[in-house]
């Protein structure tokens, strides 16, 4: 079941038993985390843009992703997209280059 929360500039999507955050820009790992902290804001991963570079980390217990971009790539030549898989409560995930 797929349950959709609409925060200002943000989704909170709920899938597979997990919540997955949708966001432009976060600037900084770090302080982001600690504002989910602050508004008690507990994802599993959050999705994230803005820098149209590819990106996997993980902090504080949160898997972040950024896919990077098809159209105007920054991190090479060719645009990424990453395709997520959560299956029987494990998280996969892969970046694809478009060539």
């Amino acid at each position: 079941m797929l349950y959709v929360t609409i925060y200002k500039k943000k989704l909170l999507v709920e899938w597979a038993e997990k919540k997955i955050l949708i966001i432009h820009d976060i600037v900084n790992i770090k302080h982001f985390s600690y504002q989910l902290f602050k508004k008690d804001l507990t994802p599993d991963i959050v999705i994230y843009g803005h820098t149209h570079r590819p990106k996997v980390e993980k902090f504080n217990n949160i898997l972040y992703l950024n896919p990077g971009s098809v159209s105007k790539p920054r991190s090479g030549k060719y645009g990424t997209v990453m395709i997520l898989t959560i299956n029987d409560n494990k998280i996969e995930h892969k970046c694809i280059e478009i060539k």
